[in-house]
Parts: C-alpha cells; sequence; structure tokens
C-alpha cells in the first residue's frame, strides 16, 4: 500500500508513473499534480476515465 497524505502525494505519483510507464502507457503529471495517462485502444473512438486519489483519514 502506498500512502498519499493530503497536500503530499509526490509518494503515489511517482508509483503511478512507475506502473504506466512499466505498462508502456503514456504518462505524464501536469501542473496541477493530476497524473495523466494516455491508453491507446484498437479503435478511433475516444473514450475517458478519472481516477482520484482520495486523502487517507
Amino acid at each position: 500500500m502506498h500512502h498519499s497524505p493530503n497536500s503530499a502525494e509526490t509518494e503515489i505519483n511517482q508509483y503511478l508513473i512507475q506502473k504506466f510507464t512499466t505498462l508502456g502507457v503514456e504518462v505524464y503529471c501536469d501542473d496541477p499534480d493530476n497524473i495523466i495517462a494516455k491508453i491507446r485502444g484498437k479503435i478511433q473512438k475516444s473514450a475517458i476515465a478519472n481516477a482520484y486519489r482520495c486523502p487517507q483519514r
């Protein structure tokens, strides 16, 4: 498990970037600190997914 305290997401960001990179997925971190992964499909139509890093309480 990777801990991500509120306002200190560096550890989980690095973990996600490493995992996506290992899978061969185009991934980057934008200015607001979101991790963006572009997963190519087999057809030209687009799809989008969103995930939220919920702070642990």
